[in-house]
């Protein structure tokens, strides 16, 4: 046994031990942070380096240039603002260096006040008279789109040109024009070519926030591969925030190969116009490389689907891609949260995709908005045959309305080609109104659970199964209306008694009006109101009425209001609490 004195003096040690340490942290914590720096850059800037460039915006002498800046190394936690006084930015920034954690970036964001805007359009002069009115303009690496005085005028599929016309031949890197009137060299042409506005090669922890982009190929374009770096390991980031991007092919890319796992890749909070692949995670080629941690969350995704060129939409602009609103590929924990998308999608509003050897675990789609889709809502596929990549999945809470307009069967919903492993994913509250067909399973999907979901007016189906019901579950789903609105391969088209009666599916769902409030959300007496099953997911959160995409979702958690879950992804406000011995299952 401790003498009272002898205890008295271990605490005593213990305290001065203990404010040692407090100390060596806080001295540690500043001088980590003791060389960042805030350093300004313009379009026309003057400065010869960066300890030159240390502000303000209004003097072009004190500021350095996209070029002087791709030449400099930066510390971790440095700023590095883009001033808006000296134009536009056309020349690309190549960052060169990383910041040491999320605590420590490294951040190119805007002025006080200031819009920076990286602007991608090439202009193009020199032209040769090739005779009836074309001209030709050679060593172009390519064009996307060609401006003529700042309209985009139409893109050709040969050479034989008429006014106000253009065509690339890529084989022979040869730009051909047509001007809508007069000669060439009369008109102001530019052209988007290959051009990333920003470029961030095998970095990490950067952020790059409020800035404006257009008119370019990729705005913020993220190369992980190990091409580039020779050593395998992981990468962090960028983080994208508050960036409006319009008329280019994505706000962001980020691309890595095996051996690359990819962290915190995040987008939050931007608003893209008018691109053809708005959000894209991609693997540079096929292997196990993963996502970990993804949050594209509170975006806007708008597409007004024609660029004013009779029927040519935007995606069109890009070539043969597919055309997808927010897609990622082997992901795992990634968080797709409260975006809106709008118009366009020619191939799918979110995708989740699983390439040979990767893997599509616990990420969460929820709360999102879809509407006036071209092709399918929100997808999980792959194309790993006989791999059972993808579990503990959840898409919960999306409103998705007016999907699939185009010929065919598209999907609000679709499974296909993808099976699970031992885990389930779950499909649950979700609403879905006047699309083609709410839920549709392909040529392989099984261990799916799709439970207290709404769906109304189908212009097809309210499930299409195109296998087997196998060990896929529907329950507590509410339908409306009925009618041969339910495809099966067992039974064919069958209505809701006989879902429920030959196919034993919904023994808990109905077929009747489900009595929405405005936008969707549930009116007082409606069926569905503590009609839901409870469910043991993490994710259990749903939309609250009054709901504004993407600045003002508001949430209600499904376990705190009421008797039982809602069917559909609001929840209706309730000052009644759930016992607490109900049972949860799943």
């Amino acid at each position: 046994m401790f003498s009272k004195n002898e205890i008295a003096n271990c605490s005593h040690l213990w305290v001065a031990i203990l404010r040692v340490v407090a100390i060596c942290c806080i001295v540690f914590a500043f001088s980590s942070n003791a060389t960042a720096a805030t350093y300004f850059l313009r379009a026309d800037g003057k400065a010869s380096n960066k300890s030159s460039a240390m502000g303000s915006c209004s003097d072009p002498t004190a500021c350095m240039s996209p070029t002087v800046h791709n030449a400099q190394s930066f510390d971790a936690g440095d700023n590095i603002i883009l001033c808006d006084d000296g134009g536009e930015y056309s020349s690309p920034l190549i960052l060169p260096s990383s910041g040491s954690s999320w605590e420590l970036p490294i951040t190119y964001r805007n002025e006080t006040n200031g819009k920076a805007t990286l602007n991608g359009l090439s202009s193009i002069t020199s032209w040769q008279n090739s005779g009836n009115g074309i001209y030709t303009r050679q060593g172009i690496e390519k064009a996307w789109m060609l401006l003529e005085n700042g309209m985009l005028i139409r893109h050709a599929s040969d050479t034989s040109l008429s006014d106000g016309y253009w065509y690339f031949d890529e084989p022979s890197s040869t730009l051909y024009y047509k001007p809508t009137q007069g000669v060439a060299e009369e008109n102001n042409v530019s052209i988007v070519s290959n051009l990333n506005c920003i470029n961030i090669n095998n970095k990490s922890f950067i952020v790059v926030d409020g800035l404006t982009f257009k008119y370019f190929y990729w705005a913020v374009h993220a190369d992980n591969r190990q091409a580039n770096s020779g050593t395998a390991g992981t990468r962090h980031g960028p983080r994208v925030l508050n960036c409006t991007a319009q008329f280019g092919r994505g706000l962001l890319s980020s691309i890595a190969t095996a051996g690359y796992d990819v962290y915190d890749l995040s987008a939050v909070a931007n608003t893209v116009i008018n691109c053809g692949q708005p959000l894209r995670a991609a693997p540079a080629a096929e292997g196990p490389m993963v996502h970990i941690n993804l949050n594209f969350s509170k975006n806007s995704v708008i597409d007004t689907n024609r660029t004013g060129l009779d029927t040519e939409k935007w995606e069109d602009l890009w070539g043969a891609i597919d055309a997808e609103g927010i897609a990622f590929y082997n992901a795992n924990s990634a968080l797709i949260s409260e975006n809106l998308l709008e118009g366009g999608c020619d191939n799918a509003g979110i995708v989740m995709f699983v390439g040979p050897g990767g893997s599509m675990r616990n990420n969460i789609t929820t709360r999102n908005k879809l509407t006036n889709l071209v092709s399918q809502g929100i997808s999980l596929a792959g194309d790993a045959p006989d791999e059972p990549n993808a579990s503990g999945n959840m898409i919960s809470a999306n409103v998705i309305e007016r999907v699939g307009t185009r010929d065919g069967i598209d999907g609000a919903i679709l499974v296909h080609r993808i099976d699970n492993e031992n885990n389930i994913n779950y499909i649950f509250n979700n609403t879905i109104v006047e699309c083609d067909v709410s839920f549709r399973i392909g040529t392989r999907g099984n261990r799916y659970i799709f439970k207290n979901n709404i769906s109304v007016n189908p212009t097809l189906f309210h499930v299409c199964m195109g296998i087997p019901i196998a060990e896929n579950k529907f329950d507590h789903n509410l339908y409306y209306p009925d009618g041969n609105l339910f495809r099966t391969l067992e039974a064919g088209d069958i209505q809701f008694t006989q879902w429920q009666g030959r196919i034993s599916q919904d023994l808990q769902g109905s077929s009747t009006n489900p009595n929405f409030a405005s936008g969707y959300s549930l009116d007082a007496d409606s069926p569905a109101i503590d009609s839901g099953e409870r469910l043991a997911v993490s994710e259990t959160k749903g939309l609250a009425p009054g709901t504004y995409w993407p600045s003002a979702v508001a949430t209600l958690d499904q376990g705190t209001q009421g008797l039982s879950w809602e069917i559909g992804a609001y929840v209706f406000p309730s000052s009644i609490s759930p016992p607490n011995n109900l049972q949860i299952r799943q």
